[in-house]
């Protein structure tokens, strides 16, 4: 999950003296932002109220500082109030809130520091939703753990783990993200699998939360040539292998089809924007749709790429738009 409106502290001056900044990622959770530097340290910055910046402290860092006790990161995801960091050696790192067990160290104790994820290795990939994590291994199988209310576990129950669990019948995935309430994952035959909430339906469960749930992975239907996927907390995007995007879901202006229907099938964006060779940064924690065309845009401009969002634009989500305005196309943020 990302925050456009956050970024611009990751370029500012800081009292980090004697220290050459490379970041080469980033990523935001409700109130904080972590960065992943080329040298392997994660640095953070923002409402630290969970420890989720990983200083120590709880207090709150109005500039980057320094993740302690972590080295050769290769990878960060942010939740809402938690952090993950994955390290070259496979191993992955968590901290911040712990009240589902989304730390994954079998506790339900928040940490303000790193802490192991116990009984998982050979990780490849990690994503953070809200108070739950998932991550990808190696041999291509997915394991979660943390809040599991709408089966975003994918485990066929909605029973909370403290500890990593493996979602069952998911082989040969290459690529996972977490919504919210919700995950998805491609597979190496470029097919995707979706599990948790699902906003497009009616509740059709013992629950009270009014939409059906996915407890286990359901494939989507006539998607077979998929390169990139993204999960929002009420709907996905993916960019098929011909630089298409598609997206459904809820429809709060984040699926870009310059409407505000609701979609239980993925569906064209609005392509007067967008162009071949894009790329998804995903979605950030209020609905707000990300990516990234390689391509000039409009034509009269010289830069080789720029960055497009859509969706709801509070607080402040989507630069240079008006505030508090839906914005169901594709809008240029800025170009670099």
């Amino acid at each position: 999950m990302i925050i456009v409106f956050m970024l611009s502290s990751l370029f500012t001056e800081q009292p980090a003296y004697g220290v050459t900044h490379s970041f080469i990622a980033a990523s935001g959770g409700s109130q904080s932002m972590l960065a992943l530097n080329s040298d392997g340290t994660v640095w953070g910055w923002g409402i630290n109220q969970n420890g989720q910046i990983g200083d120590g402290s709880t207090d709150t860092r109005p500039y980057r500082v320094k993740v302690t006790g972590l080295a050769d990161v290769k990878a960060i995801a942010s939740g809402s109030t938690h952090s993950v960091a994955l390290q070259r050696d496979g191993e992955v790192f968590t901290w911040g809130s712990n009240f589902s067990g989304e730390l994954g160290n079998g506790t339900l104790k928040e940490s303000y520091h790193p802490v192991k994820v116990t009984g998982l290795s050979d990780v490849k990939a990690v994503s953070a939703g809200s108070l739950f994590t998932v991550a990808l291994k190696n041999d291509g199988t997915v394991w979660a753990w943390g809040k599991n209310h709408s089966g975003q576990l994918g485990d066929g129950t909605i029973t909370s783990r403290t500890s990593p669990i493996q979602v069952p019948g998911l082989t040969a995935v290459k690529m996972i993200s977490a919504g919210v309430r919700n995950t998805i994952a491609l597979r190496q035959d470029g097919t995707v699998w979706v599990w948790g909430i699902d906003f497009t339906k009616p509740m059709d469960q013992p629950t009270d939360l009014g939409y059906h749930l996915n407890l286990s992975p359901v494939t989507v239907p006539n998607l077979t040539d998929v390169q990139g996927i993204a999960a929002g907390p009420s709907s996905y995007l993916i960019i098929t292998t011909e630089g298409s995007m598609l997206t459904w879901g809820f429809n709060h202006g984040t699926l870009g089809d310059g409407t505000a229907n609701n979609r239980t099938t993925p569906s064209p964006v609005v392509d007067s924007l967008l162009h071949d060779n894009m790329r998804l940064a995903g979605y950030d924690l209020i609905d707000t749709s990300i990516a990234i065309s390689q391509k000039t845009f409009p034509v009269t401009h010289s830069a080789d790429a720029v960055l497009l969002a859509t969706g709801y634009n509070f607080p402040d989500a989507l630069a240079g738009a008006s505030l508090g305005v839906l914005e169901n196309a594709p809008l240029l943020l800025f170009s670099f």
